[in-house]
């Protein structure tokens, strides 16, 4: 007869006797079971090693360590790398592998937002557009039993309170230069006298250590200093009118009977609205409820305008239509209100020069078919490092257009650089010359921030040329200057798509 161990009834046999299938797998189940307690109480967490060092570019090295992951033992014996995600804070996380549960294998995973099933934080490790910018270890996972003491000893103090150790005397009990990482919280309100040196403060990061520091970005703020600034800014009544209407079509996905609140007010994007909202059966327009796309055609002509919506967002720049009022009828008026300058599908027409400048080779614009919003590609101006100085130029020419009847050039801009000085755009007339049109459109050293989004990436601009001369426009530009914060010496990109004349837009 099968024997049993005392405590945990263990089976056994001596000599000569045979096992069985009900006993092997009460044994192996009780170990599993004893093995899982065990680790639920220890915890997961690091045991030791897996140090976050910077490599080159946007890569991290990891090196060697051992951890508990889901109650299973990992181990690393030689260091590792991960790639990093440009321009954010990632989390790295060790996570298990098939076969962890038989060779204690590991794997990485980089993640923006969320954590992995069965793995462990080690770190948080922010870049930016070309490297690691900082490493932060502080919120890791340790072990449940190491972690505990680890807390125990960052929490005792040397101050007498009671539970406490006696203060320490840096006099007779410090050797050598106390480091500011054993002093990270000291008081300044301590500091009886002397001078504190600048190099001992660290900077203070004005987006995250400062109080009331609000929600907008540079860039916001410029462009919103640069509209007040405008000699022809719309009045407050407009913008909170434009806002309203903003709002009402950015929650119109999530509630599509949203205008039954408002007087006087409707709003359509196809798809959305509701199927009661259009007369299906006497428009002339075409509407596309899937692709969100109106197309109408005017009586008595062969051209079509169209209008397509990817997001409800979309709109805050779309209203290229006027509306006419017959009797209790609205409809859109048939009047084109875009002229287009270039969709940069074809980018021969556009020159870059370095005015005044000698000894330096030509530039020039090339098709980018990578980055684009619209087309099959925009077009996109890259600057070597070159030890020069005057201004850059990007340009087109064209026979005389009559530009009399639009106000805005509305075009597409993408820099993500920021080694670039002031961007300006300009306008030049056969007529009336340039006219001191230049007009900024992107401050010095800033990235270009999408409406939609407010993430770094393409942003429609509309610059105001009403006040020039512009009956035989011949050319129009970009223009940077070394006066104007551009260094020469310093790499930068910009990209540029879907430029037009328009009649109406918003600034």
């Amino acid at each position: 007869m099968a024997k049993q161990t005392p405590t945990y009834k263990f089976t056994y046999y001596a000599p000569g006797e045979l096992t069985t299938a009900v006993d092997e797998t009460r044994r192996w189940q009780t170990v599993d079971g004893l093995l899982r307690g065990l680790y639920k109480m220890i915890g997961d967490g690091v045991v030791s090693g897996f140090a976050l060092l910077p490599s080159t570019g946007l890569e991290i090295v990891i090196g060697t360590g051992s951890a508990i992951v889901g109650g299973v033992s990992i181990e690393l014996g030689n260091a590792s790398t991960a790639t990093l995600i440009p321009n954010a804070i990632n989390f790295i996380y060790a996570i298990l592998t098939p076969s962890s549960y038989w060779n204690q294998s590991v794997a990485f995973q980089v993640m923006l937002s969320g954590a992995p099933q069965n793995g462990i934080l080690l770190g948080t490790v922010t870049t930016n557009a070309t490297g690691v910018t900082g490493i932060d270890t502080s919120g890791r996972t340790d072990i449940g039993l190491l972690g505990s003491i680890i807390d125990i000893v960052k929490a005792h103090r040397h101050n007498g309170t009671p539970g406490m150790p006696d203060p320490v005397n840096l006099a007779t009990e410090v050797q050598g230069v106390l480091s500011q990482r054993n002093m990270p919280s000291l008081d300044a309100s301590l500091i009886d006298g002397g001078t504190v040196s600048s190099s001992v403060l660290p900077k203070i990061d004005h987006l995250t250590g400062l109080l009331n520091v609000g929600s907008l970005t540079h860039a916001q703020l410029d462009s919103f200093v640069e509209a007040l600034n405008a000699p022809y800014a719309s009045l407050m009544g407009e913008t909170a009118s434009v806002n309203l209407l903003q709002l009402v079509l950015a929650l119109k996905p999530s509630d599509p009977d949203i205008d039954e609140q408002f007087v006087n007010e409707v709003s359509i994007i196809p798809g959305y609205s509701p199927d009661s909202y259009i007369d299906e059966v006497n428009t002339t327009a075409v509407v596309d409820k899937v692709g969100h796309k109106i197309t109408i055609s005017p009586t008595g002509t062969s051209e079509t305008f169209s209008r397509t919506w990817a997001t409800s967002s979309a709109f805050e720049t779309s209203d290229r239509w006027q509306t006419e009022v017959e009797g209790d009828v609205i409809r859109l008026s048939s009047t084109e209100q875009q002229s287009l300058i270039d969709d940069f599908d074809d980018v021969s027409d556009w020159a870059v020069r370095i005015d005044n400048l000698s000894g330096l080779g030509a530039l020039k614009m090339v098709a980018d078919t990578t980055t684009k919003t619209e087309g099959t590609q925009s077009g996109r101006v890259d600057v070597e490092n070159q030890s020069v100085s005057l201004a850059l130029v990007t340009e087109k020419t064209f026979a005389p257009q009559d530009w009399t009847d639009y106000k805005y050039v509305v075009f597409q801009l993408d820099v993500r650089d920021l080694n670039h000085g002031d961007i300006f755009l300009y306008i030049r007339d056969s007529v009336g010359g340039v006219q001191n049109s230049y007009t900024m459109v992107l401050e010095r050293g800033v990235p270009t921030i999408n409406r939609d989004t407010l993430q770094i990436g393409w942003r429609e601009i509309a610059v105001d040329i009403s006040r020039f001369s512009r009956t035989a426009v011949v050319a129009i530009g970009l223009y940077s200057s070394t006066q104007n914060g551009w260094d020469p010496s310093r790499n930068f990109s910009m990209n540029v798509d879907a430029m037009y004349a328009d009649k109406q837009a918003e600034l």
